[in-house]
């Protein structure tokens, strides 16, 4: 199965701009349609009417024609003409409208295959950027602090809603297997700077440091680890920094009660 691409969160997405869009080009062909029908109505009018009841009855005319309800007040012959050719105009106007509310709201597949389209494409455009494998507790604090204006993240998770909390956190974020070198690829690791491996067990975070080497040599690559073990083969495979979490809380710890006794004595 193919991995899924979230946008970085924005105040609005793509797809709401164009609705709107649509929906604002609908509304004024509309508007434009009416007034347009209208003056024409106006200009066609009984000339012995007052002004102000032919611009009523120009506004009835219109409204009737555009909706197509076919009330009309009496027409004289220029203004059957006029109507005719009003109706073709407001039904283009409201064809229109529907056709880009039904296109939007049908086609959602279309539009997510698209979206995502567009999102690799500036995926694949980054250079000297931070990748993220697995948007946990760790990894998302690491995303946090270690990205900024100059810096883009990536986000690789197997977790849906791990990935869509990091897409809603600002960063990019691909559902998928940071195991497989086709998702490492898809985060455009060739071209990133930094890595940190922060998901699943010892050999899977062995496999996503060889072939992250394997595919950028001169990548920093850092890794948790719970083990001793783990952390001398994650060396061996490639990783420039491995971490014991338990070890840096006891040091921070120690550190802190240390700090205390010298405040003390």
């Amino acid at each position: 199965m193919p991995n899924r691409v979230l946008q970085k969160h924005t105040q609005e997405t793509a797809r709401h701009r164009l609705l709107h869009r649509r929906l604002l080009v609908a509304f004024g062909g509309l508007l434009l349609t009416l007034g347009l029908a209208a003056s024409g109505y106006v200009v066609l009018g009984g000339q012995g009417e007052d002004m102000p009841k032919r611009i009523t009855l120009g506004l009835w005319n219109a409204l009737n024609a555009i909706t197509t309800s076919g009330d009309f007040t009496d027409l004289t012959t220029s203004q059957k003409v006029w109507t005719g050719f009003s109706l073709i105009l407001g039904g283009a106007s409201l064809a229109y409208g529907m056709s880009s509310l039904t296109s939007i709201f049908v086609s959602a597949s279309l539009w997510e295959a698209r979206e995502q389209k567009k999102i690799m494409h500036k995926i694949s455009g980054l250079s000297g950027h931070l990748i993220v494998c697995g948007y946990g507790r760790t990894g998302a604090a690491i995303a946090k602090l270690q990205s900024g204006p100059h810096t883009e993240c990536v986000v690789i998770d197997r977790d849906p809603d791990a990935a869509s909390a990091a897409a809603a956190a600002g960063f990019f974020a691909i559902v998928g297997d940071a195991a497989h070198d086709s998702t490492l690829r898809q985060a455009s690791i060739e071209s990133a700077s930094t890595l940190v491996v922060s998901m699943g067990a010892h050999p899977e975070k062995i496999a996503v440091a060889l072939m992250a080497r394997g595919m950028n040599k001169s990548i920093f690559i850092a890794s948790t680890s719970s083990t001793d073990a783990g952390q001398e083969w994650l060396g061996v495979a490639g990783c420039d920094l491995v971490l014991h979490p338990p070890d840096l809380i006891a040091r921070e710890v120690a550190r802190e009660l240390d700090a205390r006794k010298s405040a003390r004595g």
